[in-house]
């Protein structure tokens, strides 16, 4: 025990912190002493490896969640009326493109309230985590569905791309919002 509080006080010493802020952490068989940190803001940085891990988590998470969130408004309400290289068949418009799955009318009005629902719900989940697995799987099952539209009127796999990209997104939201 002596030798334990001579190289936790010299640890100590070396770093200017006081004995008792030291933690102690095993790897296995291995001890490790973290010195706790003060970032720039004046608060404790992390104390370990998995903390910073964690943190670095967090932020790819959120991250995603904007990124994901942004794809969606931007498609159903800023470019909904535009022509696109990603929209199916030759559709000029959201509501063409619903027309040329064969789809009816109103259905538009569904997946545009769940997509951009969606949105506002990854949004959210910044601040209410809770949310945020239910929201990213509904996302999975829409881009499923839009995956599959694209190939039931044949289309190329570049106007398939978007769609793609954003269930690869929401799977990795999944993910790593399940991980916490």
């Amino acid at each position: 025990m002596a030798v334990n509080r001579t190289c936790d006080e010299s640890i100590a010493r070396a770093a200017y912190v006081p004995v008792s802020s030291l933690r102690a952490i095993f790897r296995g068989s291995e001890l490790h002493f973290v010195i706790p940190v003060v970032d720039s803001t004046g608060l404790n940085a992390a104390h370990s490896p998995v903390e910073a891990e964690n943190k670095a988590m967090q932020t790819i998470l959120a991250i995603l969640q904007i990124v994901a969130a942004l794809g969606l408004l931007n498609v159903w309400l800023l470019r909904s009326r535009r022509q696109t290289p990603y929209r199916g068949g030759n559709a000029t418009s959201i509501q063409e493109e619903f027309a040329a799955y064969g789809l009816p009318g109103w259905f538009v009005w569904v997946i545009g309230a769940l997509k951009v629902g969606a949105a506002v719900l990854l949004i959210a989940g910044l601040w209410i985590p809770a949310v945020v697995v239910p929201t990213g799987l509904l996302i999975c099952v829409l881009m499923f569905g839009a995956l599959s539209m694209h190939v039931k009127i044949g289309d190329p796999l570049k106007k398939s791309m978007p769609a793609l990209l954003m269930l690869a997104i929401s799977i990795a939201i999944v993910l790593i919002a399940m991980r916490k």
